[in-house]
């Protein structure tokens, strides 16, 4: 006696590719809408922990010259005008920096506040503030004294 069972075929249906393929590309698109943002800004934070070290170096130049300087007027006309991009030795000539802040300021003990006075019996200091020229990120501050 014969059988006439017919042999199963082998392998994947065109209907049963196409459906898998269509998955695939929906959980791709998913997968790249959920991971497109990390992998373009994964330069971000390097990218500030340059700039912070950059202004670091800037600054501790500045802390460095000053006890060079004869008066704090002399450091401030150094450092540049507030407002202004400058390219110096504080900047080993090749950092830009923008001073966000150079003034001198007087410290009332009475109240322990900033003030504008031109007393000269109370603390004189500098204030600084510089931050990198173009940029919105970090920003350092010093506190010059004589």
């Amino acid at each position: 006696m014969r059988n006439n069972v017919r042999p199963r075929p082998r392998g994947f249906s065109l209907i049963e590719i196409i459906i898998t393929l269509v998955v695939l590309g929906i959980a791709g698109a998913m997968l790249v809408t959920f991971m497109g943002p990390g992998i373009t800004r994964s330069s971000d934070p390097l990218r500030a922990l340059q700039n912070d070290a950059s202004l670091q170096a800037v600054m501790e130049n500045m802390i460095a010259a000053a006890p060079d300087v004869a008066d704090l007027a002399t450091l401030k006309t150094s450092i540049g005008a507030a407002g202004s991009d400058q390219t110096n030795a504080y900047g080993m000539n090749t950092i830009a920096y923008h001073v966000d802040r150079n003034s001198l300021c007087y410290l009332d003990t009475g109240s322990n506040t900033f003030t504008n006075t031109t007393d000269t019996s109370i603390g004189i200091y500098l204030c600084v503030t510089i931050s990198l020229p173009g940029q919105s990120g970090s920003k350092i501050s010093y506190l010059f004294t004589k």
